[in-house]
């Protein structure tokens, strides 16, 4: 079987296909069970592989066959500072390569005893392992919440979704936007020149503290003072509105759990008429759609305008409720296992530091 830079998942050290059923008889270098494949190719992609059968590597790899030494040391070696540090010195313009010169003549220390080796990569392989079923974890969560969007809210050109609650069978009804809340509101900066106007009591966002694909999470950055609201267009949204954004970062919405200012980036809609958590999930796919005919050119938006003119179909509040609450567990999970997954990477880069010199 062969394998090329695509078959593995770059950082992971795993394979994203079976290559035991690709096309056979290409051409490459043969590596053996317990070789190390190191894809040389830059910009650096991390395509790294601890084989356990015997294969073909196609393309720009190094095969490294441990010699006097713990194969999973020498593959966690390879992840080290020490290590990675040579490997980016790379030569050529075009296409740059890491330079086996360069490598192949450096020297790196390694633990004298076998067994300190073997424990070394041990723990290594332990935490590839664990961040895999994470990651994997997480991609199927992701999925699952693709999936769901796409089947419990209903298709162009129908009234019902795929996919409901037991019990609901109405069909849902079509409404504009400009129906489903009390009241509108724009956003605005105070002037960043004038230091009376920030570093006050007021939550103030911009795009970026916004996360993409989370209408939950919001984290606020700066704040303004109450004479910087006072001259500027900036306004306070209540609690739990929808704050979307409508021009640079067109996507991205959250409802807020405190009251905050935004930018001029945003349009918020308060007083929601139904669950608020429900229409940021059915806006959500709307605003992808959105962002790939947005108007303008330095600055891509939708206009406030348009926007709530756009149609959308709902059902009752309690298909609401029960939609919505369904959704925020499957974000629960996925916020869940990427915390999990960032402190495994954070952990074993931190070992990395701590166990090579």
């Amino acid at each position: 079987p062969s394998v090329e830079y695509e078959d593995i998942e770059a950082g992971s050290g795993t394979l994203n296909k079976d290559v035991k059923l690709k096309e056979k008889n290409k051409k490459g270098t043969v590596f053996n069970k317990n070789d190390i494949l190191f894809g040389k190719l830059r910009p650096y992609l991390m395509n790294w592989l601890l084989a356990d059968f015997k294969g073909v590597a196609v393309g720009d790899f190094w095969v490294l066959r441990s010699q006097n030494c713990d194969p999973k040391f020498v593959y966690s070696l390879i992840h080290s500072k020490s290590f990675q540090e040579v490997a980016n010195r790379s030569s050529g313009s075009k296409m740059p390569r890491a330079d086996w010169n360069l490598v192949s003549n450096t020297l790196f220390f390694v633990p004298s005893q076998n067994n300190e080796q073997r424990k070394i990569g041990e723990l290594f392989s332990s935490l590839d392992k664990v961040i895999t079923l994470h990651q994997r974890k997480l991609e199927a969560l992701k999925k699952l919440k693709r999936t769901l969007l796409q089947k419990m809210f209903p298709k162009k050109g129908h009234l019902k979704p795929e996919l409901r609650f037991f019990g609901f069978t109405n069909d849902w009804e079509q409404r504009k936007l400009e129906e489903l809340a009390s009241k509108f509101t724009g956003g605005g900066t105070p002037n960043t020149s004038n230091p009376n106007y920030w570093n006050g009591e007021i939550p103030w966002i911009q795009s970026s503290d916004l996360k993409e694909d989370d209408v939950l999470s919001l984290t606020v950055k700066k704040h303004i003072s109450q004479e910087g609201l006072e001259n500027s267009a900036a306004k306070i949204v209540p609690k739990n509105s929808l704050v979307i954004v409508t021009r640079v970062g067109v996507g991205k919405l959250v409802v807020n759990n405190q009251e905050i200012a935004t930018s001029q980036d945003f349009l918020s809609l308060s007083g929601i008429k139904g669950d608020s958590r429900f229409l940021a999930y059915s806006l959500y796919s709307l605003l992808k759609k959105n962002s790939r005919r947005v108007q303008g050119t330095s600055i891509k938006g939708i206009t406030k305008v348009d926007f709530l003119k756009e149609t959308i179909l709902i059902p009752s509040l309690e298909e609401q409720e029960k939609i919505s609450s369904c959704m925020v567990e499957i974000d629960k999970l996925i916020t869940l296992h990427q915390r999990k997954l960032e402190i495994y990477k954070k952990l074993k880069k931190g070992l990395l530091q701590k166990m090579f010199i």
